[in-house]
């Protein structure tokens, strides 16, 4: 089950997209794609799906290890995020699973 149906959209509005571990689970780690991945993000392949629009680009990977992060400046506090993210402007990290169910019981 995927609790993001609109994830382009959430995108857009400053939701971090993470990368997901092999169990299906969402990691802490912000989704990034190679260089060498450009054509299967403009093709909205999976991880990548419409969320990635930012990578389509290849001015955007960085220069030195050919990466680009799909949502560099969301807010995150994830460790690969950009070293002058201030983290406590970010508030506290919680897994969106709790808080949506949090959300049903009131």
């Amino acid at each position: 089950m995927r609790l993001f149906l609109n994830r382009a959209a959430d995108v857009e509005n400053g939701v971090c997209l993470y990368s997901t571990l092999e169990n299906g689970q969402e990691s802490k780690t912000l989704l990034q794609a190679e260089i060498a991945q450009i054509e299967d993000v403009k093709s909205g392949k999976a991880p990548f799906e419409e969320a990635c629009k930012r990578c389509e680009n290849a001015n955007n990977y960085d220069e030195l290890d050919g990466l680009c992060t799909c949502t560099p400046a969301c807010g995150s506090c994830a460790p690969n995020a950009k070293e002058d993210h201030d983290g406590k402007l970010s508030g506290k990290f919680f897994p969106l699973l709790v808080v949506f169910f949090a959300g049903k019981s009131n």
